[in-house]
């Protein structure tokens, strides 16, 4: 009788099991986090006034988490960040149309007090009240900014992988998921610096000791304004309180 080729369990040459998939993923989350920076490692444990934080190349602290919570706390982001951008993308549209209405008043105000003098020409007019709009632009800008995540996932959603079926939307998704698995601590890093373009130029983050004395109407009047970021909202944001020459002093590599 004619046996396999191939033993039972035996790996065939050029295929990918799932030991090798499962790899990577288990070297990061069982490679412990050192307490002082090490060459070759974007991570470490700094404590400033009794309170850990993780430091991120040597600059960066964010809260402390564990690869778990850290993992957790980036899936709430994936699937909350729709209503985090469609609450902030309905008041800066709303903001920019007022803005619009009112300066669209104030011109015609302005231009029924100077239409009837002499010297007046409405090319000039308009070109002068130009400016006037600014508001009104910077707050479509932001909703632009808003709206454009939303629409473009929409737009994926619409689409499906050949063969599988799985729209594109629920592969951006899984790829959204499995980056934060692969990478729990990482995955923040990335989203600050989304959250720092995202940010409307001339708002400010506002310090999580600031944040902890808000009412519950000011939270959401400075969240959708975009002082608080979805980051800070699950505690994934740098910590901007923490006296840098203390971090620095910590920071520093320790000899012998």
């Amino acid at each position: 009788m004619a046996t396999s080729s191939v033993q039972s369990g035996a790996e065939v040459p050029g295929s990918v099991s799932l030991r090798d998939l499962v790899q990577p993923f288990a070297k990061n989350w069982n490679t412990p986090i050192p307490d002082a920076p090490q060459e070759g490692r974007s991570w470490s444990i700094v404590t400033v006034e009794d309170k850990k934080y993780l430091n991120h190349a040597g600059k960066d602290l964010y809260s402390y988490d564990t690869n778990d919570w850290a993992l957790a706390k980036s899936i709430g982001v994936i699937f909350t960040a729709h209503i985090y951008l469609g609450a902030s993308f309905l008041r800066h549209a709303g903001l920019g149309l007022y803005a619009t209405a009112k300066s669209l008043q104030d011109i015609y105000l302005d231009y029924k007090a100077l239409r009837g003098e002499a010297d007046f020409k409405l090319k000039t007019f308009a070109l002068n009240h130009l400016s006037s709009f600014s508001a009104a632009g910077k707050e479509f800008k932001q909703a632009g900014k808003d709206i454009a995540p939303i629409v473009a996932f929409s737009v994926l959603s619409w689409f499906s992988l050949p063969l599988i079926g799985v729209s594109l939307s629920t592969t951006a998704t899984a790829l959204a998921v499995a980056y934060a698995a692969y990478a729990p601590l990482d995955a923040r890093v990335q989203l600050n610096r989304l959250e720092q373009w995202h940010r409307q130029e001339g708002v400010q983050p506002l310090t999580d000791q600031r944040v902890e004395k808000l009412s519950a109407m000011e939270y959401l009047n400075e969240a959708t304004k975009g002082s608080i970021s979805l980051g800070q909202i699950f505690k994934m944001n740098r910590q901007f309180a923490v006296v840098k020459e203390h971090v620095e002093e910590q920071d520093k590599p320790k000899t012998e």
